[in-house]
């Protein structure tokens, strides 16, 4: 359904490949729906302590998604603590990709990421905080927005704290891309 609503942004893009630059029509749109967003309820949930991630470092690429539409973080550590983000999203409808960027700062707090200003996803999400949690049998480290909180509470109450990563599944949440370069 998420995808029929992003049909219409693509109809009035205005470009032949369909990628919204920064400052176009479709770019100023999203900002607009951002602007109107109002954090819900489930904004407000704290994931349980043994499922979150303790040892956070931020910095670097996250990706989220699949080949049909997902999102990239892009955190770069300032000298002040904070961070510089590019968020970018994309969406293929009808063999075209519809992309996105959004540059904002961010701050960690304890284990969550927490950005300036609301950003949305190609899948129609929008949020401003995201949650490092702790998934699967390696214990791999994700970063997941607010978006998705629901479906980890259900999981966490589920399985509680020792089969949540068993029950926990999560394709909008972000992964750390590993590179042969400073990937340790």
């Amino acid at each position: 359904m998420r995808r029929l609503a992003w049909l219409a942004i693509f109809m009035t893009a205005g470009s032949a490949a369909g990628e919204v630059a920064p400052g176009s029509g479709a770019n100023d749109r999203v900002e607009r729906r951002i602007s109107k967003w109002k954090p819900s309820e489930e904004n407000g949930y704290v994931p349980p302590a043994c499922i979150r991630a303790t040892a956070l470092r931020a910095e670097g690429e996250w990706n989220s998604g699949d080949g049909w539409s997902g999102s990239q973080l892009r955190l770069k550590a300032r000298r002040d603590g904070a961070y510089d983000v590019t968020f970018s999203t994309f969406i293929v409808m009808l063999d075209y990709p519809i992309t996105w960027a959004l540059h904002r700062t961010a701050r960690v707090e304890g284990e969550a990421v927490i950005l300036n200003r609301a950003v949305e996803d190609a899948d129609g999400g929008i949020y401003r905080r995201l949650w490092a949690l702790e998934m699967g049998p390696d214990r791999t480290v994700v970063l997941a927005p607010t978006t998705v909180l629901q479906d980890a509470r259900r999981a966490y109450d589920a399985g509680g704290c020792t089969w949540f990563n068993a029950t926990f599944e999560c394709r909008e949440c972000f992964t750390r891309r590993l590179t042969t370069r400073g990937a340790r």
